[in-house]
């Protein structure tokens, strides 16, 4: 009886001395991993004290401002030259209000959006070459945990329209294997003008709160970078379906104008 109660304590002191070694174990790796993050840090901070990581970004943003100033007033001008509507054009627009009033007075599809913004992130991610390590959507909130980081993978779903992109994909594969689909072309235009009207109007709600996808990388950068592309990618359908919207003039425009302004401020700084 004697020889089995002292089996049981040594077994029980090997038991604990295990679990105190992981713990130690992954006590140190945390206390390693921090210490790397401050050396990383102190890294991008000069002898003054001045964080380069965080000021960097904000001097890209503020130069990058100009352009998304020039690129706006270029496709306002160039949607000012539409003058007369087609069948098509009155249909792509007829989606994008649907899509807004629904939106403002019926119903904000928050789960559909989140899980719209996680799976670009899982898109992003396997692009990059990286592992998805985690997803998760609610329509509070989602995850989607990923191998690698950079600011296309944390950016991507602020710019990209997934739904927009995968309706015409599917329009497109549909009509390889069932040509009479081809007579459903306006529905298919409105329901375009509808979900590029969902990305934009819920991206805008997001951007109103503070995205941790944002604060790594800068708020104001992410911002303004945000805003330039997706004025960019707002272009395309709109050269597609209206004449008059000419893809060639806009970027000339805006290069123009833009290329103007910061040839006047060098000029008013250093001549």
């Amino acid at each position: 009886m004697g020889k089995s109660r002292s089996r049981l304590k040594a077994r029980t002191k090997a038991i604990l001395k295990t679990k105190k070694r992981k713990t130690n174990s992954v006590k140190n790796k945390a206390k390693a991993k921090n210490k790397e993050k401050n050396k990383q840090q102190s890294k991008a901070t000069n002898s003054s004290g001045i964080n380069l990581k965080k000021i960097i970004p904000n001097i890209i943003a503020i130069l990058l401002i100009p352009i998304a100033v020039n690129l706006t007033m270029s496709l306002v001008k160039q949607i000012s030259n539409i003058n007369q509507l087609s069948e098509v054009q009155v249909y792509f627009l007829a989606g994008i209000v649907a899509y807004m009033a629904f939106d403002s007075i019926l119903y904000r599809p928050m789960y559909l959006y989140v899980l719209g913004h996680e799976l670009t992130h899982v898109l992003a991610s396997w692009l990059c070459g990286a592992k998805v390590t985690s997803f998760k959507v609610s329509s509070q909130g989602g995850e989607a945990g990923s191998t690698k980081s950079n600011f296309f993978i944390s950016l991507s779903p602020y710019f990209i329209p997934l739904y927009t992109l995968l309706l015409c994909l599917s329009f497109y594969l549909t009509q390889l294997f069932y040509e009479p689909i081809a007579e459903y072309q306006t529905q298919f235009i409105f329901l375009i003008g509808a979900t590029w009207s969902f990305h934009l109007v819920l991206t805008a709600h997001f951007l109103k709160t503070k995205q941790p996808d944002f604060t790594k990388w800068g708020y104001l950068f992410s911002v303004v970078l945000v805003y330039i592309v997706n004025i960019i990618i707002l272009s395309l359908p709109l050269a597609w379906i209206f004449d008059q919207v000419v893809l060639k003039q806009f970027f000339l425009t805006a290069f123009d104008t833009t290329k103007d302004f910061y040839l006047e401020v060098y000029r008013q700084l250093f001549l």
